[in-house]
């Protein structure tokens, strides 16, 4: 028998595929131009010198401790901030943390962080300055106000999907997320705690607990809605998120549906 969340998922789903529209192909046309000749040209004046620049690398580090200093052991890398230096600007890489910023001009510069860069959470110490080119190379702390959480541990938190149910290596996506967090990042620890047949409200009740133990810096809360049975069929469960009631309203209200 087919459940109610399944009959608006099927509706659901005929409506995104009649809003689909194949994508415009975009044409690129060449224009040339000519020009006529002009009058005479005066003179030039003496060229103007040009300014030197140089390259600086800036390393964009989390700083466990708060003391300011890359320190040993703190090998975690902040990926994707904009750097600033002087009018130079760079972007941090995954892994190395590290930005080259070129076209930095000679003399004490300020290095400068655009903060809607930053990851969430994450946030700048003092400001730094450095002397170019005297200084090749910069490094960046960024805090993040965990307590005394462990830093650099990640907690995967669910049901069957979390503890592994149906995946090949019975680990579920626990080693994916390790293997995805430590290249880019430079270091992450991934933990999970999962039980089957649990929901939402069960998971609240234990979350308390189960934070003591792994006392973790992140948490990733995830509960499925649907499973696929033997034969290949997604079946959903009861809608116990109360989500099928908007659903249906909108779907009975007709098109324009929102995005």
């Amino acid at each position: 028998m087919t459940t109610k969340t399944e009959e608006l998922a099927a509706r659901w789903s005929a409506v995104m595929m009649s809003n689909y529209k194949a994508p415009p192909v975009a044409l690129a046309l060449s224009l040339s131009g000519c020009g006529g000749g002009g009058g005479p040209t005066s003179p030039s004046g003496p060229p103007t010198p040009s300014v030197p620049t140089y390259s600086v690398t800036a390393t964009v580090f989390y700083d466990q401790n708060r003391n300011g200093q890359l320190d040993a052991g703190e090998n975690t890398r902040i990926p994707g901030v904009d750097v600033v230096i002087g009018p130079g600007t760079g972007k941090s890489a995954a892994g190395t943390g590290q930005a080259v910023v070129s076209g930095v001009t000679e003399g004490a510069q300020t290095v400068a962080l655009r903060t809607d860069s930053l990851p969430t959470y994450f946030q700048p110490e003092s400001q730094l300055s450095v002397q170019v080119p005297a200084a090749s190379e910069v490094r960046i702390p960024l805090t993040l106000p965990i307590g005394n959480n462990s830093a650099n541990v990640y907690l995967g938190y669910g049901d069957s999907i979390t503890y592994g149910d149906g995946s090949s290596d019975r680990q579920g996506y626990v080693q994916k997320l390790q293997n995805l967090l430590g290249p880019y990042l430079g270091r992450a620890e991934v933990r999970s705690w999962g039980r089957p047949g649990s929901n939402s409200s069960t998971g609240e009740d234990a979350m308390r607990v189960t934070m003591g133990w792994f006392n973790p810096a992140y948490v990733l809360i995830l509960y499925g809605t649907a499973v696929v049975d033997e034969t290949g069929a997604v079946r959903f469960f009861e809608d116990i998120y109360g989500q099928d009631a908007s659903l249906e309203k909108v779907l009975n209200k007709g098109y324009p549906y929102p995005n």
